[in-house]
């Protein structure tokens, strides 16, 4: 079997994310795991599952979050408050 490239790995991994979206946790071993699972143990290597989650979070499409556990979520957008309105009087 031939190697994944690793962006389609981060691509992929992504995709989970998104459909897990914030109802389920995916723990980093969660998408590792799987995605050995799906393309093989030989086209699918640890180090290249790990590396495509680098990729991954480097490019802001998911972010690491921790709450009694470290998982890999959507990034939120900014909580910013709106902008004043300012009345004429």
């Amino acid at each position: 079997m031939d190697a994944v490239p690793i962006e389609r790995i981060a691509d992929e991994m992504a995709a989970m994310v998104r459909e897990a979206g914030y109802a389920k946790v995916l723990t980093p071993s969660d998408l590792v795991r799987t995605m050995m699972a799906r393309f093989g143990r030989l086209g699918c290597p640890p180090a290249d599952c790990k590396q495509a989650l680098r990729l991954l979070l480097g490019s802001g499409r998911a972010v690491y979050a921790d709450y009694c556990d470290t998982y890999v979520t959507l990034p939120q957008s900014e909580c910013a408050a709106p902008p004043a309105i300012e009345s004429d009087r």
